[in-house]
């Protein structure tokens, strides 16, 4: 064995070892994730191209967020959002989907690679966030990032921030209103109310609450409400109110269109 192969299953060791927690978030897809980065180097396994620079990239985090101070469940939440990734781009990549090709994973002279610095930024929205829910979603965000010549730096640096922002029952909330509205037929096909709540009792906490959700991604002009204005959040018509802009790249890129139908039928309950 020469010294770079030993260093290798230095590393390959070290990988297993600090992503293994996460099966608590991630399950069996753990499992895979970590065979297919301790293969030996990504690049050996995959072929020349941007495909093993996603996965060295991941592997290279895992080294590196290993070294860090983090608390148990910031280790598990951030080894889970790179197993999710790591799953999702081995799936898409067997699926024959070609990862971008516009440089997003070469470093610049004066700028370290921009997939580095948005992969970062996923995996620490990842130990920061408390809604474990969320990290499955933002490890779809990573992957589908790394296919998406369509979103430069600055506009996956500010979908990051948009899906570490939101709260989990937000993200439901333009999942729910992308399948009413615009996805899969849309045309109310969940039978939200038909109008708003100026003349009639919004009692409840429940739905005061929802409602509050709502007009808070309205006033973020991540929902429009069909052409009315929400001055107040009795303003809210559900049937009409879709994800707009950065939103629906969201609803795209973190795949929310998987949310688990229990998540959502409460919230289709309380907007009926």
């Amino acid at each position: 064995m020469n010294f770079d192969d030993a260093v290798i299953r230095e590393q390959d060791e070290k990988v297993k070892s600090f992503l293994q927690p996460s099966t608590d978030i991630a399950g069996a897809t753990t499992g895979a994730a970590i065979g297919w980065l301790i293969g030996g180097p990504p690049g050996a396994v995959l072929g020349a191209g941007a495909g093993p620079a996603a996965a060295w990239t991941l592997r290279q985090l895992a080294l590196e967020f290993r070294e860090r101070v983090l608390g148990h469940r910031e280790e598990v939440r951030v080894g889970a959002a790179i197993t999710f990734a790591t799953a999702k781009i081995k799936e898409k990549l067997e699926a024959g989907e070609q990862p971008r090709q516009d440089g997003f994973f070469t470093d610049a002279h004066d700028n370290r690679a921009a997939a580095k610095e948005v992969f970062e930024g996923v995996v620490l929205a990842a130990q920061r966030e408390a809604e474990e829910k969320k990290v499955r979603l933002l490890g779809n965000l990573l992957a589908n990032l790394a296919f998406e010549e369509d979103v430069d730096r600055e506009q996956a640096s500010l979908l990051v921030k948009l899906g570490e922002d939101l709260a989990y029952r937000q993200l439901c909330l333009l999942a729910l209103f992308a399948q009413n509205t615009i996805v899969g037929g849309g045309n109310n096909r969940f039978g939200l109310r038909a109008s708003d709540y100026r003349a009639s009792e919004s009692d409840g906490m429940g739905l005061i609450m929802v409602l509050q959700d709502a007009y808070a991604l309205y006033q973020r002009g991540l929902v429009g409400n069909g052409g009315t204005a929400m001055i107040a959040v009795t303003d809210a018509n559900p049937s009409q109110m879709m994800p707009v802009g950065a939103a629906f790249s969201l609803f795209n890129l973190m795949e929310l269109w998987t949310l688990p139908d229990d998540d959502l039928n409460g919230l289709i309950r309380l907007l009926r």
